[in-house]
């Protein structure tokens, strides 16, 4: 304890705590040195919900999860000196969340998907790295690379948690700016400093995908509050009143979800990504699309050469086919859209699953909800080069050319979308909402009996 006016001093580096006390409650407690705690500390009553944070002592060092501290709002250190983050529980036990998640993808050949699950922390050094972040703030997942051009391979999604925007940027601009061969360097020193220079011995990076920063802000019928680095209170009415439709609505991937006390971030009731609530909004974690289910898409604004203002010439095909036996609400599942996608894909020559595009039912963008209707739309979009070298001309060899495939493929498409989904399911982490999500795929194309082109695809050029 001290005397009033006496500043708050400790010995041997430990910290005074609290840190400035008041004239009124003058005493203090010299503890171990602590850690700093950058952003807000979150309350968290159930200590599951603080799972990819980390756990802090009364005196904020990173401690286990059963041994995180426990406190109420109304303690002065319980915050840090501050307000707990607008998610928290008036009491819980005390967590710091990154306030931001950059995720992206790397593709890597020479290398089996068994090999890199045994070497996942190579995976995480060598992202570190790249980032110049701690490797305790990367995690990443490994998956069997499904592209058909990659008969050996693997796809590693990665997630670096920071404390700040700036901090955000930094990690996408260097991620957005490395070369293969930065991404190969990277790989090559974290075996080494693994010791584990043989199982990377000719793995090469084939493929540096465009990073992103999950910005709840930016959400499309946000309802005023952001809760956290990638959950916010949201209207979710118009995307089936539960948040896995929600998030899949606006292009992601449901984590979690809870009915909110009063329009705010307070938690009153959990309900996962498929519980309803009778309320026109509840809080929604979300998260980018995972290797199982990132949709393809041709971006015809962007396919050019950076040098060049001109536009890579493509030809394009729309195509309407009608799908028995199923609902539309097939057709929200990013699983069985991937499929049918790549199924699509795999019947017509010189045509990749991201050449398939613009999916839609009834004319509805399949990422809103769906209310009926299994007439499905989509286009073939392929460079003009591509479509050359496999014997596609113009736009008219291409529409007949995917008229022809599309047709001679029929009797085997179902069985290849099953089969495709079935593939996707056994790459899904157990109990995940991967699984979750390719489960619901499963049956979904179970419950598909015909599918074939309504007439002759409609032939709308596009360049």
């Amino acid at each position: 304890s001290m005397d009033w006016g006496e500043p708050a001093t400790c010995a041997n580096s430990y910290t005074p705590m609290p840190s400035n006390p008041s004239e009124d409650a003058c005493e203090y407690t010299c503890c171990p040195a602590s850690v700093t705690v950058s952003g807000s500390v979150t309350l968290y009553e159930d200590k599951s919900r603080g799972a990819g944070c980390d756990a802090l002592s009364y005196i904020n060092n990173v401690v286990d999860a059963d041994s995180a501290d426990h406190c109420c709002q109304d303690e002065d250190y319980c915050c840090d000196y501050g307000s707990c983050a607008s998610d928290s529980d008036y009491c819980g036990h005390r967590f710091h969340c990154p306030e931001f998640r950059v995720t992206g993808d790397l593709t890597f050949e020479g290398i089996t998907y068994e090999a890199a699950q045994d070497n996942t922390e190579v995976f995480v050094a060598a992202v570190a790295d790249l980032c110049g972040v701690a490797a305790s703030a990367v995690t990443v997942e490994i998956w069997r690379a499904r592209r058909r051009r990659l008969a050996e391979g693997i796809l590693v999604t990665y997630t670096v948690s920071v404390a700040t925007a700036n901090e955000a940027q930094t990690v996408t601009s260097v991620i957005s700016s490395s070369s293969t061969a930065d991404v190969d360097a990277a790989i090559s020193k974290a075996a080494t400093d693994a010791g584990v220079d043989d199982d990377f011995d000719g793995v090469t990076t084939t493929n540096v995908g465009t990073p992103t920063t999950c910005d709840p802000s930016s959400w499309p019928d946000l309802d005023t509050h952001v809760c956290g680095a990638c959950k916010a209170l949201v209207n979710w009415e118009t995307y089936g009143s539960t948040c896995g439709g929600y998030c899949s609505g606006i292009g992601l991937t449901c984590v979690d979800g809870w009915e909110e006390v009063d329009e705010t971030c307070e938690v009153e009731e959990h309900l996962g990504c498929n519980g309803r609530a009778d309320s026109s909004d509840a809080i929604c974690e979300c998260a980018p699309l995972a290797a199982y289910s990132y949709s393809f898409s041709y971006d015809v604004s962007t396919a050019q050469p950076t040098s060049s203002p001109t536009p890579t010439p493509i030809i394009a095909v729309e195509v309407t086919s009608t799908v028995a036996g199923v609902t539309a609400d097939a057709f929200q599942n990013t699983v069985f859209v991937d499929a049918f996608k790549t199924t699509v894909a795999a019947a017509i020559t010189g045509v990749d699953a991201d050449m398939v595009t613009n999916l839609r039912v009834d004319g509805v963008p399949v990422n809103r909800r769906l209310t009926g209707g299994v007439e499905v739309t989509y286009e073939i979009v392929v460079p003009a080069a591509t479509a050359a070298a496999s014997g596609y001309d113009d736009v008219d060899a291409l529409s007949s050319g995917v008229s022809t495939s599309l047709e001679a493929a029929a009797d085997t498409f179902v069985e290849e979308v099953k089969n495709e989904v079935a593939t996707i399911a056994a790459a899904a982490p157990v109990g995940s909402p991967e699984a979750a999500e390719a489960a619901a795929a499963a049956t979904h194309a179970e419950a598909i009996n015909d599918l074939r082109p309504r007439r002759r695809p409609a032939v709308r050029p596009r360049g």
